[in-house]
């Protein structure tokens, strides 16, 4: 067996393992759940109107970069496909992501390359800002008198450090001689280049980072109190940032169990209660879940008919919708 079959073989298997570790604990655990949680109608409302408000937030800056790089495309139907993106996540092989290059590709005219980059170009300002309140909260927990082990604020320190680092990182002086190479490496690094040269550009993705911090923190508030949890708000700037940070290799399909298992570890190591972390999480997730496959079947249809369609999207309609 080479390597490359047992490093798949391990996937599934880690995979595998999360996944039965998450429904076994809910169902051993299934009485307490029930039997602590109190969740008024009014802050299911209020989680699932955090839920969008933190899609907008997250369409946003593909919607930037998207435009900086020369193409259109409408709020709304950018919306559509980011959420038709999170629920074929959930399916093998991560087919979500692969929808949305395939509709950015037909419909857009986006190259491939230049899709990543943007993604990569996200992913590290997202590590950037959501270290960067977990060092914040680390800190509170710790002029609040609680312990924290040295382990968790070098994670994070190193976390933001790479993240600065990478910013910073001169990639237009970086080439290769082979030309097609070079050419696919220069879209793959526009989106950085794009960003440090825009500061009003850089500044809008910063702060809809900000928001999609703030607004899965207070649904994460919403969901401990929900188990009669009283925190400080320092936890909440720690677990929903750091679950950000800590999935960005998806494990499983949507990560599922994975963000469960983070949270509440981060509740256990920051003195806090891990079952509480794991039950937050998971009440926040069953949220989530149910606007994925509404709003997602919906975008998912949408975004298959226009990819199939391969028609793209004249420059005088770019602002339908918005």
């Amino acid at each position: 067996m080479d390597r490359q079959t047992v490093v798949k073989w391990g996937q599934a298997l880690l995979s595998l393992s999360i996944l039965v570790g998450l429904g076994a604990y809910l169902w051993n655990h299934r009485g307490t759940f029930a039997g602590t949680l109190s969740l008024p109608y009014w802050q299911l409302v209020a989680m699932a109107a955090l839920v969008l408000l933190n899609w907008t937030a997250n369409s946003i800056p593909l919607l930037v970069f998207t435009r900086l790089a020369g193409k259109r495309i409408g709020f709304w139907e950018n919306f559509f496909v980011m959420t038709a993106g999170m629920l074929g996540n959930y399916l093998p092989m991560s087919l979500g992501t692969i929808v949305r290059m395939r509709f950015f590709k037909n419909v857009v005219g986006m190259d491939y390359s230049a899709f990543v980059g943007i993604m990569m170009a996200r992913t590290m300002l997202l590590a950037l800002i959501a270290s960067f309140f977990c060092c914040l909260g680390l800190v509170g927990l710790k002029l609040g008198g609680y312990s924290v082990p040295v382990a968790v604020y070098c994670l994070f320190a190193g976390v933001f450090i790479a993240a600065l680092a990478a910013f910073f990182f001169p990639v237009a002086k970086i080439s290769v001689r082979n030309r097609f190479l070079q050419g696919r490496l220069e879209k793959l690094t526009q989106a950085h280049r794009t960003m440090r040269q825009t500061p009003k550009a850089l500044l809008t993705v910063l702060g809809c980072i900000l928001c999609q911090e703030i607004f899965f923190s207070l649904r994460l508030y919403i969901s401990f109190t929900a188990f009669g949890v009283a925190a400080p708000i320092w936890l909440y700037l720690i677990v929903g940032p750091a679950s950000s940070v800590l999935t960005f290799v998806t494990v499983t399909p949507g990560n599922l169990g994975v963000r469960e298992w983070v949270i509440g570890v981060l509740a256990a190591s920051t003195g806090f209660n891990f079952q509480a972390g794991f039950f937050a999480s998971t009440l926040d997730r069953g949220v989530m879940l149910g606007l994925t496959f509404v709003l997602g079947g919906i975008g998912m249809v949408h975004a298959l008919r226009r990819s199939a369609q391969g028609t793209r999207i004249p420059a005088r309609e770019a602002g339908a919708g918005e």
